[in-house]
């Protein structure tokens, strides 16, 4: 026996965007350049270096003056103006090696909306920090809407060598360079290219990708589809990072076969957020057909010994199913469409013309009342409904029972006759053409 099960093939079409990549870096060393001392001792405003007779003022710091200052120090500080706001979220400030360390050390690093920095929390320790294979600047970090200054305050003991001239009542220098290389802050949104998915059936899960990169880093993304009346997204964000990921979620599409619309959204790590173009995807309907035959219908239509002019020959397997045993077909319960069920042979029985075996069918039942000789009808070598009109349109997990009668002709003469049966599952309405 033969079993034929056909399933139609559809082709579907992926388009591919690729778009530029873009990528920041830090920009030219911006040098602070000019220098202004007429508030010493208490601080001054300074740009790039500080080289001026202090001994004045440091001996009014010192223990020698009177009153002396109070805790020892020297204190010093500098505002650089970045010109604008909303534009940094870095900065990256070089100074001489001995501004680091005690007893010359920076204190305090600002970023402030007005020049005099009051109320403004220190960065230094916290988002500012030593960086660099020698420990030679610092790193500091902070909302682009936080200001245009850069504050920096520091100090020094005044009897350390290092900071002062060996000669307290002489000239005494010190020399602080402060370069503040500036990055702009990030406003690039996400890119995207290389949409697609594994499927296009309708009422399936279908994994829907898109890749997805950015210029400093990706943070999150999320699926939306349109079913027709309404944009839903996926249950869940995919968890993006670095410069380039993927997103690939898998939701379940509606049961209609019909044009559908995709996207995704995307943010990064500086909430950037770029949404993709809606892409298309038309779905198909997804066609799944399985029988199940029985197995004495495997075993063939066997009519064992028969006598030449006897009428209505009983198939010896034209029960009613006990114990499992009949002609049947069953339709399996994966099966997503409702089938027509074909059958046909190859040809005669020998010198005996085919029409001679004949058949019944019934879906209700296995001892249909219909399940008679009488009114059989006869098999072809061209494909037919089994039953003629019964075993058609019918869903999953629905059986067709069959019993077949065979007449043998007067002066036949003894012999094995065979032919070759075949039976053919297709979805409702597409023909016999589908069994080939």
């Amino acid at each position: 026996m033969k079993i034929k099960i056909f399933f139609p093939i559809f082709l579907f079409f992926i388009l591919i965007i690729l778009p530029s990549r873009v990528y920041a870096d830090w920009t030219t060393p911006d040098d602070i350049s000019s220098f202004s001392s007429e508030n010493i001792p208490q601080g001054f405003y300074a740009n790039k270096s500080i080289d001026d007779n202090l001994n004045t003022a440091w001996y009014e710091a010192s223990p020698y003056a009177s009153p002396p200052d109070v805790d020892g120090t020297y204190e010093w500080f500098i505002t650089y103006d970045m010109g604008s706001t909303d534009t940094y979220s870095k900065i990256r400030i070089q100074t001489d090696p001995d501004a680091f360390y005690a007893p010359c050390k920076v204190e305090i690093i600002k970023v402030c909306d007005d020049a005099d920095c009051s109320g403004e929390d220190n960065l230094l320790g916290s988002t500012c920090s030593l960086s660099g294979s020698s420990k030679d600047w610092y790193d500091c970090s902070f909302s682009a809407t936080e200001g245009r200054y850069i504050y920096i305050e520091g100090g020094f003991f005044y009897f350390t060598s290092e900071c002062v001239d060996k000669d307290l009542y002489n000239n005494m220098y010190i020399f602080y360079e402060f370069d503040a290389y500036i990055q702009p802050a990030d406003s690039e949104a996400p890119k995207y290219y290389d949409n697609s998915t594994n499927s296009t059936y309708a009422g399936q899960a279908i994994e829907f990708r898109l890749n997805w990169t950015d210029n400093v880093g990706l943070s999150k993304a999320i699926t939306s589809i349109w079913n027709g009346s309404s944009w839903v997204n996926a249950s869940t964000w995919c968890s993006l990072s670095g410069t380039t990921s993927w997103c690939n979620q898998t939701l379940v599409v509606n049961e209609t076969a019909q044009q559908l619309w995709w996207k995704q959204y995307a943010n990064d790590t500086n909430n950037n957020w770029n949404t993709s173009e809606n892409f298309s995807l038309v779905t198909t309907t997804y066609v799944f057909i399985d029988i199940i035959p029985s197995s004495d219908l495997d075993d063939g239509i066997q009519f064992g010994s028969v006598d030449p002019g006897t009428n209505d020959n009983v198939a010896t397997k034209n029960v009613a199913c006990n114990s499992g045993a009949c002609y049947n077909i069953t339709i399996d319960p994966a099966t997503t469409v409702n089938v027509d069920l074909y059958h046909k042979t190859d040809g005669d029985l020998g010198t005996i013309e085919i029409e001679n075996v004949t058949h019944q069918a019934n879906i209700t039942s296995n001892t249909g009342d219909n399940l008679i000789a009488s009114g059989s009808i006869s098999l072809t070598t061209s494909y037919a409904i089994i039953g003629t009109d019964v075993c058609q349109n019918i869903g999953d997990d629905v059986n067709c029972w069959i019993r077949y009668w065979f007449d043998v002709p007067s002066g036949q003469s003894p012999g094995d006759l065979e032919t070759t049966y075949y039976y053919c599952a297709v979805e409702t309405g597409q023909g016999s053409e589908e069994c080939t």
